[in-house]
């Protein structure tokens, strides 16, 4: 089955790809458990929320539908920016695509499965909301089909 951290990377790779989010945030997009001691606003962070098998027997560990959420974090007072910062987002992955080739360390470590993606979809985009007295927070909730790919 397709692993969370190479989905999490990949959603990571297509944000910072992406030159208009990247310039609002400062360059700081990172998974959603990031531990570093330098928080800085505006930012994103990306939570795979979920991998669940799609098929019966020998298909099973083919075929994945995931979820993940977008976090997007502003410290201004008022939540204009955190808006922007989620709209952008969602224009820069609604209907893009994700993929994952082993690196060689896999390869050696007798992993062989990559994945390819349908097109992401966007489920819901929250409103910004306080998540502390001068940070707001709003969330774009995506869903995407997976298929792993053999080498």
């Amino acid at each position: 089955m397709v692993s969370v951290e190479n989905i999490q990377g990949a959603v990571i790779a297509l944000l910072q790809g992406n030159a208009p989010v990247m310039a609002l945030t400062a360059n700081d997009v990172r998974e959603d458990e990031w531990q570093g001691l330098d928080f800085k606003y505006p930012c994103v962070r990306v939570a795979i929320d979920m991998v669940v098998p799609q098929e019966n027997g020998n298909c099973r560990q083919v075929k994945a539908l995931a979820s993940f959420t977008i976090q997007c974090y502003d410290d201004s007072s008022s939540s204009r920016r955190c808006a922007m910062l989620s709209g952008l987002i969602v224009t820069a992955i609604f209907g893009q695509y994700i993929s994952h080739t082993l690196l060689p360390g896999y390869i050696q470590a007798g992993l062989t499965v990559g994945f390819r993606s349908l097109a992401i979809d966007i489920r819901k985009v929250l409103a910004p909301y306080r998540v502390e007295p001068r940070v707001w927070r709003s969330d774009v909730i995506c869903t995407i089909q997976l298929y792993e790919t053999s080498l």
